[in-house]
């Protein structure tokens, strides 16, 4: 058999897994800061306050934030409608998932309850 022969379908099966974690994992990590403080500019809301003060629980902290974690994770929503992507955006999925979930968290509350003392 040559080298060029077709590979079984479990080395693809495990490359794709490998891949789309590892692609879905780079996505969910870098991908949520940049876009929540972009939508914070192009929606106008205020700017971050760094001293926690009492404030109510407005769209102005979670908007961003909801949006960018929708966004970071609708192309592996999308990639599951085709066949033939099926596999990696199950796993481009999971691991996005995952870790923007995180992410997102992190900043939200950092945002919310403040990030400096009084």
């Amino acid at each position: 058999m040559s080298r060029h022969a077709v590979k079984s379908p479990a080395v693809a099966s495990r490359r794709g897994i490998v891949f789309g974690v590892a692609v879905g994992a780079v996505v969910g990590l870098l991908a949520p800061l940049p876009l929540a403080l972009l939508l914070r500019h192009v929606l106008d809301l205020p700017e971050v306050e760094a001293t926690p003060i009492s404030r109510p629980l407005t769209a102005t902290y979670w908007l961003p934030w909801t949006l960018s974690w929708l966004t970071v994770n609708l192309p592996g929503v999308a990639l599951l409608f085709s066949a033939r992507t099926r596999h990696f955006g199950r796993w481009f999925l999971i691991a996005s998932l995952l870790i923007s979930t995180v992410v997102v968290w992190f900043y939200f509350v950092l945002e919310y309850k403040g990030f400096s003392p009084d």
